[in-house]
């Protein structure tokens, strides 16, 4: 339970603040007027600004199939490529994800996003900072919290 406790702080973390970053750092915080209800150019940023959040938190949670493999030890030391259905999925996963995205009807009028180009740097930012966040965990962990064998007494 505290493996999910702390991977979800995390992404959820990342995934606000790369909102943040695009929306009030590369355009100002200018948001249009009704962009839940009508598509308008004044909504760009808030439209880019939630495709990037999702894509962040998507990535994030693609990754964190190859995270938990093991509870305690690093990525390096997992062979990550040995699942073939995990591959499968998670490719399925990136095709929904790209299409969502840049497909003009589904990101416009369904959710509400736009595409994005250099926004990717931002979201690759905060997959990497995941990625350290995630094995620094399992550091602290196998040091801090080492694992306790129960051994089962026989009684006779």
């Amino acid at each position: 339970i505290m493996d999910v406790l702390v991977y979800g702080v995390i992404a959820g973390a990342l995934a606000i603040c790369s909102f943040a970053v695009v929306f009030y750092g590369f355009y100002n915080g200018t948001v249009g007027l009704n962009c839940n209800y009508q598509l308008s150019l004044s909504c760009s940023a808030a439209f880019r600004s939630r495709a990037v959040s999702v894509s962040t938190l998507s990535l994030i949670l693609l990754f964190n199939a190859f995270n938990c493999r093991s509870n305690r030890l690093y990525l390096w030391q997992t062979n990550v490529l040995a699942n073939r259905r995990i591959l499968v999925g998670i490719s399925i996963a990136l095709s929904c994800l790209i299409l969502s995205i840049y497909v003009p009807t589904l990101n416009s009028y369904m959710f509400r996003s736009l595409g994005i180009d250099w926004e990717w740097i931002v979201v690759g930012v905060a997959l990497v900072l995941f990625v350290v966040a995630a094995q620094v965990y399992k550091a602290l962990k196998n040091r801090f919290m080492p694992i306790v064998h129960n051994r089962a007494v026989s009684v006779q």
